[in-house]
């Protein structure tokens, strides 16, 4: 099977992405997190649907999540987003 210069630079951005999110901390990550979490805020998402993106995005930070997700509130609430 021959590989297409396209097709090796997707493998290559998918890896690298692959090994960044690897090795960034659980601090980042939590950051990451909360983020994510406050653009699904912005976006109208309900509780439901922003456990499911956690679920999905961050089963690694579990035992975080009710802190990212009053964090995102907090931030969201100071920014006057809601």
């Amino acid at each position: 099977m021959k590989v297409t210069k396209s097709q090796l630079r997707r493998i290559i951005k998918e890896e690298k992405a692959k090994i960044l999110k690897e090795v960034s901390s659980p601090f980042e990550r939590a950051l990451e997190a909360r983020d994510t979490v406050m653009n699904h805020m912005d976006g109208g998402s309900d509780h439901d649907e922003i456990m499911e993106v956690l679920e999905e995005l961050y089963p690694d930070l579990r035992k975080d999540w009710t802190a990212i997700i009053n964090d995102a509130a907090d931030l969201y609430d100071i920014r006057g987003l809601r």
